[in-house]
């Protein structure tokens, strides 16, 4: 998983017998964020250039440069649930992949840690096969399905 802005990140799956070849790639964060990534990303996919690293392409595909200790605090490019505080869920198999949408807040979290969270709301609301409340940080409205 790679940082590729705050609250944004991106999950690369290589295939371990052609390393260099485009790795299956899977965006995390407010979809108000990674809209203009995504966009970009599919934009340019055909330059992916099997001579040079992984990196410097998902830096040329995405048009931009990857976050660093220089430039970035390491708090700010968490991608850690802002529940539990972990990266893998009790299953050790879940990452966090439900974010606010909120452009202030964009605080990821495990679908169970929030399902949890907004069954114990008072106020949260229940709708084929989604929970609906707020945001922990924010109180933005947020929903996760079950």
């Amino acid at each position: 998983r790679v940082a590729i802005a705050p609250n944004c990140s991106v999950f690369l799956s290589f295939d371990a017998l052609s390393p260099f070849t485009c790795p299956e790639i899977k965006f995390f964060g407010s979809e108000n964020q990674l809209s203009s990534f995504k966009k970009t990303f599919a934009r340019n996919y055909d330059l992916w250039d099997n001579s040079i690293y992984p990196r410097n392409n998902l830096e040329n595909l995405l048009e931009i440069s990857l976050p660093s200790p220089s430039t970035y605090k390491m708090q700010d490019l968490s991608a850690d649930c802002a529940i539990c505080y972990g990266f893998r869920g009790e299953d050790e198999k879940e990452t966090p992949d439900k974010v606010c949408e909120n452009r202030f807040c964009s605080k990821p979290y495990h679908k169970s840690c929030l399902l949890t969270w907004l069954q114990g709301l008072s106020d949260s609301r229940t709708s084929f096969g989604t929970v609906f409340g707020t945001c922990p940080y924010c109180s933005f409205d947020i929903s996760v399905k079950y």
